[in-house]
């Protein structure tokens, strides 16, 4: 009888530590649930990520490839890339011997950032602008534009014409100071903006 009942209170301690092991063990599995329930949140956060970026990039290579051929005519002519100014030179030393160009004297200045319009919004590529200035002298007036177009077909690329100063001399001829600006977008770098 008497080893029954110190039998008694030893399983009365065992069985309280064998609780406070559930509850621990309990404890440790809810945690760990807690865990797992997280860890796998980042995880579909990240993939959902990751299937935006892999839709990103499929659209660029659609894009790419639906507008490859006019990417290569606009890379071609000069709006992509440098400004054309060899063929700009070749067109001027062109000019030189027409019949209709008196006088001819040319500054051709270096490519620089356009600014955009202060109401307009930022464009998503570089802009720049190569501002060629002429100075000329004709037989008349009417000789300017399609002397100025012919320059502007011969060189390719995007070409603005800022302005133009006339002056008529005493002899019925033309002086004129006319400033161009050859346009050209830098693609983006490797791996960033640019």
């Amino acid at each position: 009888m008497a080893t029954r009942a110190r039998r008694l209170p030893v399983l009365a301690a065992l069985s309280g530590a064998g609780a406070a092991l559930l509850v621990l063990l309990c404890a440790q599995a809810l945690h760990f649930h807690h865990g797992m329930a997280a860890g796998l949140a980042v995880q579909l956060a990240a993939r959902e990520r990751l299937a935006g970026a892999l839709r990103e990039v499929e659209a660029a290579a659609r894009f790419a490839r639906d507008e490859q051929p006019r990417l290569f005519a606009l890379a071609a002519s000069g709006v992509i890339g440098q400004p054309p100014r060899l063929r700009l030179l070749s067109a001027l030393q062109a000019l030189e011997t027409r019949p209709d160009v008196l006088a001819l004297d040319w500054e051709l200045g270096p490519p620089r950032l356009r600014e955009a319009q202060p109401d307009a919004a930022a464009p998503a590529f570089e802009v720049h602008a190569t501002t060629l200035t002429l100075r000329l002298s004709l037989p008349t007036p009417a000789t300017l534009p399609p002397l100025l177009m012919s320059l502007q077909r011969a060189t390719g690329g995007a070409s603005a014409l800022r302005g133009c100063r006339l002056e008529r001399r005493l002899d019925g001829k033309l002086d004129a100071q006319c400033e161009l600006d050859w346009l050209s977008v830098t693609p983006p770098a490797a791996g960033g903006a640019g």
